[in-house]
């Protein structure tokens, strides 16, 4: 499902873009985030968010350049799936939308790195 023109979500599942979009708008509403929205904006990132086929165990999540595209491109993946976290910080750890914001920092570091 494209969302924007730069922000795409695999697959097209009603429950998964879901909690995708809700992590994004925790992260937006953050200042860290805003300046992370902005860093990869600024850079013209394409950014596709999907979920790991097959599921990985243990849980993780990632921050690659898309399959087939040179980094000039800017197409970057996030995997993972929110429903392997907590949707809010408690006793059994990371929230979801923090795995996500890890990802973010990951791919404004690949950018500074390009």
């Amino acid at each position: 499902m494209s969302v924007t023109s730069r922000l795409r979500i695999l697959p097209d599942s009603v429950a998964f873009t879901d909690a995708v979009l809700r992590d994004l708008i925790v992260i937006r509403g953050m200042a860290d985030g805003r300046r992370i929205f902005g860093q990869l904006q600024t850079a013209g990132v394409v950014l596709t968010v999907e979920k790991p086929d097959p599921p990985v165990r243990p849980r993780n999540a990632w921050t690659r350049w898309a399959s087939g595209e040179t980094r000039f491109e800017k197409q970057m993946v996030i995997a993972y799936d929110p429903a392997d976290w907590s949707p809010t910080v408690g006793p059994q750890g990371v929230s979801s939308y923090e795995v996500m914001i890890k990802c973010l920092h990951h791919a404004v570091g690949m950018l500074e790195t390009n």
